[in-house]
């Protein structure tokens, strides 16, 4: 829930440390209904909303509180946070609040950090000065499967959120992400998934990057199911686990189009 507190309070020198607490948290209310842990959700991610900056590359929010460089970490993951919780939190203002900064930081990253192919920059460096580099800020491309994976889910958490009719921009997007994570990470979707890290790391987190791919990849297939077209679920026929063996993650994933995402 969200009552006990860490030993050195929620607050970190890492923006997207501070929004996977505020993640934790929301999906702590969602699966108990505590109104602690959606009020710890919100405070934590106050403290990542004042990451957004436009001084240095145009836009964006910040990695880090030294202000290093702006990733795909804090940007797409705050998005996310932002959708959710503006579906979850009491008062018109506050909802709408939250929408409007999903909204900002979701275009920025959109169109400066994602290609027409669907692959996602790791993270923009202030790099001014140099030649050829647009708004003294540099591109680093690491792969990481969490990077298409977070705009993917919030792509997503945008289009199931959005007014009616407004949906379908999102939607493209999802497919455009989820298409290239297949691409770049499960040998275009006959798997397995594998994250580029995982031969030099075999410690920490690099191996626990995929988890957050599976869950957005499953946010993805569940989403489109409400709209399934046989496209959608050929893209979408997502995973295979190591040993080769398959399993649906929902009761209702493999209705009507046969999907099947394995974990």
């Amino acid at each position: 829930t969200g009552r006990p507190t860490p030993r050195h309070g929620w607050a970190r020198d890492w923006y997207d440390d501070m929004n996977w607490a505020a993640l934790g948290q929301i999906a702590a209310f969602d699966a108990t209904g505590d109104q602690d842990a959606l009020a710890l959700g919100v405070s934590v991610f106050a403290q990542v909303m004042v990451a957004w900056d436009t001084s240095t590359c145009g836009g964006g929010l910040w990695w880090d509180v030294k202000h290093t460089q702006k990733a795909t970490a804090s940007n797409a993951g705050a998005v996310l946070t932002a959708v959710l919780l503006s579906t979850r939190v009491a008062g018109a203002a506050a909802r709408s609040g939250y929408w409007d900064f999903a909204l900002k930081a979701y275009s920025y990253w959109n169109g400066t950090c994602v290609s027409a192919a669907g692959d996602v920059t790791d993270h923009l460096v202030p790099a001014r000065g140099r030649v050829g580099v647009p708004d003294g800020c540099a591109a680093v491309n690491w792969r990481f499967t969490y990077n298409e994976a977070l705009m993917l889910g919030a792509a997503t958490a945008l289009a199931d959120a959005a007014p009616p009719g407004t949906d379908g921009v999102y939607r493209a997007d999802a497919a455009r992400l989820a298409a290239a994570l297949l691409r770049l990470y499960a040998d275009g979707g006959h798997g397995p998934l594998r994250d580029t890290c995982e031969a030099q790391c075999d410690c920490c987190d690099c191996p626990a990057f995929k988890g957050i791919a599976i869950r957005e990849l499953a946010r993805c297939v569940l989403s489109t199911l409400h709209g399934c077209t046989p496209d959608a679920c050929s893209l979408l026929g997502i995973l295979v686990r190591g040993d080769g063996r398959r399993r649906s993650i929902h009761p209702n994933v493999d209705h009507g189009c046969g999907v099947c995402v394995c974990v």
